[in-house]
């Protein structure tokens, strides 16, 4: 019993003689039909003439191709870091790289996409994760000078012997 609009293509002034004819023949039926029906039949008519005014839109743009090669620039520019972050990712073995000759690597889209993709989900900033506004650490005796040595640091193991004299 339905009768269909024209396609998308069609313009909204030839939908007008039909729109007309549809509304007739629903305020004739609007008594036999339910509230809902009615509701959902102007819905549908509102949606096809909406359809057939609104100008048909430039074909879309094709989807990234997921072997595309990225520089470490436009690596960083996606992550927000820079290029040299970047290749420490990929030196750490985090972000997989490609080699293209003796010189260059990339980095194809669809390993960024997966990089990105397991990241963990993070409500603050890693830096400051581990800093407290809340006065000094929980153990009373951390501030005192009889307190243990601090662990010895990996960085400077030079600092880490001369923190051990000192606390001798």
């Amino acid at each position: 019993m339905k009768a269909t609009l024209g396609s998308a293509g069609q313009s909204a002034a030839a939908l007008l003689p039909g729109l007309a004819r549809e509304l007739r023949g629903l305020a004739d039926r609007l008594e036999a039909l339910e509230p809902g029906h009615v509701i959902g039949e102007l819905t549908r008519l509102t949606f096809a003439v909406s359809q057939a005014a609104t100008p048909a839109s430039a074909p879309a743009a094709p989807a990234a191709d997921p072997f595309a090669l990225l520089t470490d620039k436009a690596v960083g520019e996606v992550l927000g870091v820079s290029a040299r972050t970047v290749v420490l990712l990929r030196q750490r073995g985090l972000l997989p790289g490609v080699a293209v000759g003796d010189k260059y690597v990339r980095t194809r889209r669809r390993d960024l996409e997966h990089f990105v993709d397991n990241l963990p989900i993070a409500l603050y900033s890693r830096k400051y994760a581990n800093h407290t506004h809340a006065g000094p650490p929980a153990e009373p005796d951390a501030w005192s000078d009889d307190a243990a040595p601090a662990a010895p640091s990996r960085l400077d193991p030079g600092r880490a012997r001369r923190g051990a004299r000192r606390h001798q």
